[in-house]
């Protein structure tokens, strides 16, 4: 019996130790969907992918850039319709509500 305690007591005292451990390492952040954020500018969309060189495309589970580097990318490309460029002015406006610190998922 006191060696079953014993196990039990030196096993919980690990466990307390492995989460103390992994809660000073995990990270946590906030990040939407690139579906939401690019709901109804498909063009816009399309020119981001078009333009995003700092992104690969994958199998990912999740894939996270920051909404800056959106931002920074729609910036340099070229849209060649008014609807592209209106579309281009409506993301600017959502990352401008996110904030710029903001992340955004790729892959979903």
């Amino acid at each position: 019996m006191k060696t079953m305690a014993k196990s039990k007591a030196i096993a919980k005292k690990r466990t307390k130790e492995l989460l103390d451990t992994f809660n000073k390492r995990i990270k946590t952040c906030s990040y939407m969907d690139g579906s939401e954020l690019f709901k109804d500018c498909e063009e816009a969309w399309s020119l981001f992918i078009d333009f995003s060189k700092d992104c690969s495309w994958g199998d990912n589970d999740l894939s996270l850039i920051s909404a800056s580097l959106i931002a920074d990318t729609l910036d340099n490309s070229d849209p060649s319709t008014k609807e592209e460029e209106k579309q281009v002015q409506i993301i600017f406006k959502r990352i401008d509500e996110l904030g710029l610190d903001f992340f955004i998922n790729l892959e979903n």
